[in-house]
């Protein structure tokens, strides 16, 4: 049987690399330059399930609850009614907007710095909402072609 090789103990057995690896820009990680409906352009990066999950904004349920909305017999009998689906509708517009949004940021918890790059909700035309909702969670790849400027 052949000796075996000692096990490094901790950090300061491991040699340090010649070139450390460096991270790879925000702007690398699948976003790119998109024409918004309202003319403005963003940076933008097809939201991630996971991260859709973990903060409770799937879009496909929702989708499917919109759906059944815009099509159900079931409509809201009264304006309080009305006004708690299209709230909901909103949020989750703007909340999977935050998770595409890579510059500019959308930030949703303060208000914007806009010299440092920031964006609130009320900056976002609601057609550029529901455009970024439906071609980014449900378009594919290539039917978003024709908006991305590289």
């Amino acid at each position: 049987m052949a000796p075996r090789k000692p096990i490094a103990a901790g950090p300061e057995s491991v040699a340090p690399v010649a070139s450390a690896p460096q991270p790879t820009p925000a702007a690398d990680w699948g976003a790119h330059l998109y024409t918004l409906p309202s003319g403005k352009v963003a940076r933008l990066r097809r939201p991630s399930l996971l991260a859709m999950i973990a903060r409770g904004s799937l879009p496909n349920p929702v989708a499917a609850k919109l759906h059944r909305l815009l099509t159900s017999d079931d409509v809201p009998t009264s304006d309080e009614e009305r006004l708690a689906q299209y709230a909901k509708t909103a949020d989750t517009l703007v909340e999977i907007a935050s998770l595409a949004f890579v510059e500019p940021r959308l930030i949703l918890d303060r208000a914007p710095d806009y010299g440092n790059g920031e964006i609130g909700p009320f900056d976002l035309a609601d057609r550029d909402l529901t455009w970024i909702y439906y071609t980014l969670t449900q378009g594919a790849d290539d039917e978003s072609a024709p908006f991305r400027l590289d």
